[in-house]
């Protein structure tokens, strides 16, 4: 699979341990200009201000929100259909994740994270997709 069209292709956990600036963004330029793929950068509310700042700076915009809903599916009171088996391992989510992105979100303050929320999911925060323009 070519990097452009991997609905994947992020990078992710970027400036939340350990600063990052100018020589982090520049190296994920780098990385994506090397592969023909748009640079983009997933951060969370732990990233730290100083990496967010040098995105911007270096001409990067927030292209996306996301909310993040967590439930353990053991713990879910719904109702299951059967020709749907719950996708366990990270690789098979990837997959399916892949399969469904562009498709309808769930939104801050939507019928669906209501849904979610009265169904058993914890908030966990949001996160931002930045992009190079």
């Amino acid at each position: 699979m070519r990097a452009r069209r991997a609905p994947l292709s992020e990078a992710i956990g970027v400036g939340t341990l350990d600063p990052a600036g100018d020589d982090e963004v520049e190296a994920i330029l780098g990385f994506y200009r090397d592969r023909g793929a748009p640079a983009r950068v997933v951060c969370g509310p732990n990233t730290r201000r100083g990496f967010v700042v040098a995105l911007a700076a270096y001409g990067f915009v927030v292209v996306e929100h996301q909310r993040l809903l967590v439930a353990d599916l053991d713990d879910v009171a719904a109702v299951r259909d059967e020709r749907v088996e719950p996708r366990r391992s990270s690789a098979a989510r990837a997959r399916a994740a892949g399969a469904r992105f562009g498709r309808t979100a769930v939104t801050p303050g939507s019928v669906s994270e209501r849904n979610f929320l009265r169904q058993g999911f914890v908030d966990a925060g949001e996160r931002t997709i930045w992009q190079r323009r």
